[in-house]
């Protein structure tokens, strides 16, 4: 599953004009419960965006002495042209999500207006909806891995066993190939919503502790068929207490000597009461 940026983005967001008040844009901002607002012109094309940063500068004027603000700086601005950001960052609805997320970690943004290529706005998304990647099931996510795998049989063939903790893939290689195990650790990674990748080298012994053999056997079923293929004189098989009392009862049934009582007991067509 490839998410991409219209698949959590809001569609139709509220903006404002060049025109609109400093109090207009902070009185939008409370009750849409947003951290910025899109200014755009008559023909809907982003021409930039009014953020809380932008509002702060009124509230810190004259507090901030290292830093005096330019004649016409955002302290003293009043409409929406004056208080605005017009050096844009944007993307598109149809770009992956990670794109967006790389966009916003890298400039340090809470919203990014989302364009058409007539710079039209179309949406925007928020870092709480970049983040709902990571909200998917840990099923969802081992699921959409072993598809990808299955796709590349080079690598289905390394990878015996996928599991997902806590958004966590751990990846089990029968037979790990240093190279390989890196290339598929990072293809793995691109997968969204994956928070980490960890691979291990599973031999006889950590199939054993899983709770299956090498070729998808139980202990117990692998340890069956090593005894059946061992002879009955093999030196290292153990004869158990069971074993004991089987030979036991059958020599019994078979001695001609055997005392009475002992043996099978004979049918008989009555019943006792």
């Amino acid at each position: 599953m490839r998410w991409i940026v219209s698949d959590v983005m809001t569609k139709d967001p509220v903006t404002v004009g060049r025109s609109t008040s400093f109090k207009a844009c902070a009185n939008l901002m409370r009750i849409h419960e947003v951290s910025a607002i899109p200014v755009v012109d008559r023909g809907a094309r982003l021409v930039g965006i009014v953020s809380e940063f932008d509002l702060l500068a009124k509230q810190a004027q004259g507090m901030v002495r290292s830093r005096p603000q330019p004649q016409g700086g955002k302290s003293k601005a009043i409409k929406a042209a004056e208080l605005m950001t017009a050096s844009l960052v944007t993307t598109t609805a149809g770009a992956p999500l990670a794109t967006a997320a790389s966009l916003m970690f890298q400039h340090h943004l809470k919203v990014l207006p989302v364009v058409d290529a007539e710079q039209r706005l179309v949406g925007t998304v928020s870092r709480a909806q970049v983040l709902k990647v990571f909200l998917r099931s840990d099923e969802s996510i081992r699921r959409e891995v072993v598809q990808s795998l299955c796709g590349k049989p080079s690598m289905n063939r390394l990878v015996s066993e996928v599991e997902v903790k806590d958004g966590v893939v751990h990846l089990y290689f029968a037979d790990q190939e240093g190279s390989l195990a890196e290339v598929i650790g990072r293809r793995v990674m691109g997968i969204p919503g994956v928070v980490g990748v960890k691979s291990h080298s599973r031999q006889s012994t950590d199939f054993a502790a899983a709770g299956m053999g090498p070729d998808g056997e139980s202990p117990r079923q692998a340890e069956r068929a090593e005894e059946d293929t061992r002879a009955p004189s093999s030196p290292d098989r153990k004869i158990t207490t069971p074993d004991k009392m089987a030979i036991q009862t059958v020599l019994s049934m078979k001695s001609p000597t055997s005392p009475p009582g002992h043996g099978l007991p004979e049918r008989s067509s009555e019943i006792s009461t």
